[in-house]
């Protein structure tokens, strides 16, 4: 804060602040991941409209119909620059495991599916994307983008993280959990 020539206070320097603020608050989630309450538990069971990337899978997916792979639902939206960042992430393990029977869901939480297929192809993306109304973020309990949830072959929640998940992470969690498919 500096004084104009009458002596009366400016605020030349205030958007810089609200940027910096705007930066700290979007980093938060990747660096404060709370266990989720949902570890542990059985995996709530919704079903997920597949609208980009789908393949084999018949949409809408029942999550218990996957049960005997491991899945993983990582949900996002295209306007949340960390989920933009771990998106490549996602991809290479997807591309490392698909073949061993990993299942990956991009579960969306944009207004419109429309957005959905143009991001992916511009970005690479290649595992299956989702668009989600709401009732799958309530049932898994999701407050924040981006959020991971691994899911084992019996069905029981391994991880809930909100925030960016290492690729370094998600792949030995993966992998551990692949290992008898």
């Amino acid at each position: 804060m500096s004084n104009n020539a009458k002596g009366r206070p400016t605020f030349d320097k205030l958007p810089l602040l609200i940027v910096a603020v705007l930066v700290v608050m979007a980093s938060l989630p990747r660096f404060c991941s709370v266990p989720s309450h949902l570890e542990g538990k059985l995996a709530p069971d919704v079903s997920i409209d597949i609208v980009a990337n789908g393949g084999d899978l018949a949409t809408p997916v029942a999550l218990q119909a996957l049960r005997g792979h491991v899945v993983v639902l990582a949900f996002w939206a295209t306007w949340c620059p960390p989920c933009n960042t771990e998106a490549p992430i996602l991809n290479r393990v997807w591309g490392r495991f698909r073949d061993r029977g990993l299942v990956m869901i991009g579960v969306s939480n944009d207004d419109s599916s429309d957005v959905i297929a143009p991001w992916a192809i511009d970005r690479g993306v290649t595992y299956p994307l989702a668009f989600d109304r709401g009732s799958v973020s309530r049932a898994y309990s999701v407050s924040a983008l981006p959020t991971v949830v691994v899911i084992s072959k019996e069905g029981n929640v391994l991880l809930a993280q909100t925030g960016m998940v290492s690729e370094r992470t998600l792949s030995q969690l993966v992998e551990k959990n692949l290992r008898d498919y």
